[in-house]
């Protein structure tokens, strides 16, 4: 997956931060630390402090041996990894001076997934570490040399430990793990930055929805952006209140396979949980810790999905399906609203209808529709893997409904792409587009 550049820089070294000690250091730590906080990226990886007395004594050595063949590997290694580790831009205090190396190197396949240029300096620290043992062993004293530098290193360098947080399990989830059922858990407030989530996944050992990402694209941070009322696991204590709970419901339960939803007191504040209840949503609630209360919800007060047929694209199409890595369409001669999916992969979660048998999908290739070659996607589901030809105009495709199918229908989606800017002349729609999706309808 290709990082945008303004990404990388984030998670690259400032130079700056090259003369400053981690705010973590048990004696500079606290001169620094407000500082190295300001800026982007976290703490980890944006700073490369090799101590100030240190590298100055070892560019010493360096130089006095500079005609030794066997340092110059190293020297270059070193020289290499710590460019790279700076990412596409020289930064001082957080502000892009120069552009350097890795803005080329961020564009190059197998390069382009590099996150974190700010990790290259792993690399360069273990050539200045062999660099130093060369240098040494190179001394007419190599003791007194290696006990000098140990002890600069230990003032400028002193190990320290990254700060722990303490978790105590909650009883309430633990207990969960008991209950019948597989239906999957909601943590609320529904984010994907809270390693307590999988901590407590663990206990419970039910799928959830949202997981932990340390970092992810913009399409994954607004999933599922389009469910109506949706804000309401992101923010229970503020968003309003759905005026109709009927799709979120349906969204959660038949879309999501949601069967508990377990909300944090520590993230979502005191009242949120009494707020969920009073939403109108069919909650109740099943047990109780002084960290989270566990609502269950009640399928049996969820309609079935509704067998008629919908346009993907269609407003009202949002509490009937869930999309990721699909955006806005149009609306075709026909009225049918669509949508194009972006980038070569998607996904599509449906909800059969009882009794359903198949569903049709109407599909286009953009490729093929705006060069007349015909194209090929393939749409898997259950593990199953279906090949599907594209011609230049929309075909429809059928997908047969596992039998005894129940709770959400994963569709994943995959075709080549190409971006409306080349293709189109005046265009410039930056998206990469792979396939159009236009009527969905049900066959039993």
């Amino acid at each position: 997956m290709d990082e945008p550049l303004s990404e990388q820089a984030a998670y690259s070294v400032d130079a700056l931060n090259v003369l400053l000690p981690h705010p973590y250091h048990p004696l500079w730590g606290p001169l620094t630390a407000e500082r190295l906080e300001a800026l982007p990226g976290n703490v980890f990886e944006k700073t490369a402090f090799f101590g100030w007395a240190l590298p100055l004594a070892l560019a010493v050595l360096a130089w006095r041996q500079r005609r030794d063949a066997a340092l110059r590997p190293w020297l270059l290694l070193f020289a290499v990894f710590f460019l790279l580790a700076l990412g596409p831009a020289l930064q001082w205090a957080g502000r892009s001076l120069v552009p350097l190396p890795g803005a080329w190197l961020g564009q190059v396949p197998g390069f382009a997934g590099s996150r974190a240029p700010g990790r290259y300096m792993v690399v360069a620290a273990l050539a200045l570490g062999v660099l130093a043992a060369l240098l040494v062993a190179r001394q007419r004293r190599p003791g007194l040399c290696a006990l000098a530098l140990g002890a600069l290193a230990l003032v400028e360098l002193a190990p320290f430990g990254a700060p722990a947080v303490a978790l105590a399990p909650s009883p309430a989830l633990a207990r969960l793990a008991a209950r019948g059922g597989r239906g999957a858990v909601l943590d609320v407030p529904f984010v994907h930055s809270v390693q307590r989530y999988v901590f407590d996944q663990a206990r419970h050992r039910r799928p959830t929805v949202a997981g932990y990402m340390v970092r992810f694209t913009p399409r994954y941070a607004a999933h599922p952006s389009d469910v109506p009322g949706f804000d309401l696991m992101r923010d229970p204590g503020r968003a309003p209140l759905p005026a109709d709970p009927g799709p979120l419901a349906f969204a959660l339960v038949r879309l999501l396979g949601v069967e508990y939803v377990a909300v944090h007191r520590r993230y979502a504040g005191d009242g949120a949980a009494a707020r969920l209840l009073g939403s109108g949503l069919p909650l109740e609630q099943v047990d109780e810790d002084d960290q989270v209360t566990l609502l269950r919800l009640d399928a049996r007060r969820v309609a079935d999905a509704d067998a008629e047929p919908f346009d993907a694209g269609s407003p009202t199409a949002s509490g009937r399906r869930l999309t990721l890595g699909w955006s806005a369409g149009g609306t075709r001669p026909d009225g049918v609203g669509f949508l194009w999916s972006e980038d070569r992969e998607a996904a599509l979660a449906l909800a059969p209808p009882p009794g359903a048998r198949a569903v049709t999908l109407q599909l286009l290739s953009y490729e093929a529709a705006a060069t007349g070659r015909r194209m090929r996607a393939e749409v898997e589901a259950d593990g199953q893997v279906q090949a599907i030809d594209l011609p230049r105009a929309w075909v429809e495709a059928r997908l047969a409904v596992p039998p005894g199918h129940s709770g959400p229908w994963v569709l994943r989606f995959r075709a080549p792409c190409s971006r409306p800017r080349d293709v189109q002349p005046g265009s410039a729609d930056e998206r990469c587009l792979a396939l159009g999706l236009g009527r969905v309808s049900w066959t039993d």
